[in-house]
């Protein structure tokens, strides 16, 4: 579990890994086009405005974690956010050059 959707957060989203954020946005906010994508976050009980669906969401991790990993809504959706906001690349330096120049 993490406090913010920072660097780790996307990371266990790319490699498949069981990620939950309570997040109350108290020092970062989304951007406006980012916000879409969070709320659908939320609903598939990754991101956590609350710690009382955070809880109940851990809940339904603990009971059943394979379940819990293979809903196709919440893999849809973290796919994605991964193709929006977190990209991956094997040649990244090629596409990094690329980008800043």
């Amino acid at each position: 579990m993490l406090d913010q959707p920072g660097t780790a957060f996307i990371e266990c989203l790319n490699y498949n890994i069981p990620v939950m954020v309570y997040w109350n946005k108290s020092f970062c906010e989304p951007s406006d086009n980012a916000i879409e994508l969070f709320n659908q976050l939320n609903k598939v009980g990754i991101v956590h405005y609350n710690t009382k669906t955070l809880i109940e969401s851990y809940k339904l991790f603990k009971n059943n974690r394979n379940e819990w990993l293979d809903e196709t809504k919440r893999k849809d959706t973290i796919k994605l956010f991964c193709d929006n906001y977190a990209f991956t690349d094997l040649n990244w330096s090629k596409a990094w050059k690329k980008f800043l120049i």
